[in-house]
């Protein structure tokens, strides 16, 4: 009987330790019906309970955004926000590649668009010389896009762009081949700071939750 009781009370403790944690990754609304949501928000949970908090909208001057430390306790999410927020600075690198066929007449460009964390999608870049557009496309599922274009000795410039980042310009030697890797600052909105969120978190299924009055399920595995 006292074995019994043992069992029954060692099982109680790791169902609710259990409750108490919500596997690392990246969370996002998702219907069950499979409708469409103009507004929402994210959540990405990283080791030693960092998060991080999005939340978008149509109007990106309403998006809100930030960081912090979260606790789960008795059914409810606590997210206590950072007082200060480091912004993403829009870069880019460059680096030759060995063209696949030589070509003296165009050069082969490979882009790679992130936003410091993950591929952008469905990004806009367009190519300029001396002021006259040459080229353009979008970024795949994985945010890459590769063209070619005239080899050219003129200025050469790149415009990167795409709703709810910032737009990006910058110069490049259009006279060889190159890989370039873009950052974009997709934090569009106010910060927020120095305050807590409470939402009540349920289990639904495997990696899917009930965060307040919404569902989300896991979209990226955090492994840092």
């Amino acid at each position: 009987m006292k074995q019994k009781l043992l069992f029954i009370l060692c099982f109680i403790n790791m169902a609710f330790s259990f409750s108490q944690e919500i596997p690392l990754g990246t969370y996002q609304k998702y219907s069950k019906n499979k409708a469409l949501f103009f507004e929402g928000d994210e959540f990405t949970f990283k080791k030693d309970n960092q998060f991080e908090y999005s939340f978008y909208t149509c109007d990106i001057s309403n998006c809100r955004f930030g960081s912090g430390i979260y606790e789960i306790r008795k059914g409810k999410l606590f997210l206590d926000f950072e007082d200060k927020y480091v912004k993403t600075r829009e870069k880019f690198s460059v680096s030759e590649v060995t063209e696949s066929i030589v070509n003296k007449d165009s050069i082969e460009l490979f882009f790679i668009v992130t936003d410091d964390k993950q591929p952008i999608p469905f990004v806009n870049i367009n190519i300029e010389n001396n002021g006259s557009f040459i080229k353009g496309g979008n970024t795949d599922l994985e945010g890459l896009f590769f063209l070619k274009v005239p080899r050219s000795k003129l200025k050469t410039i790149v415009t990167v762009s795409i709703i709810g980042c910032n737009t990006y310009k910058f110069e490049l030697n259009s006279n060889e081949s190159q890989k370039i890797e873009v950052t974009l600052d997709c934090m569009n909105g106010q910060p927020i700071l120095n305050q807590i969120l409470v939402f009540t978190v349920q289990k639904r299924k495997k990696n899917k939750f009930k965060i307040g009055d919404y569902y989300y399920e896991l979209i990226d595995k955090n492994r840092d």
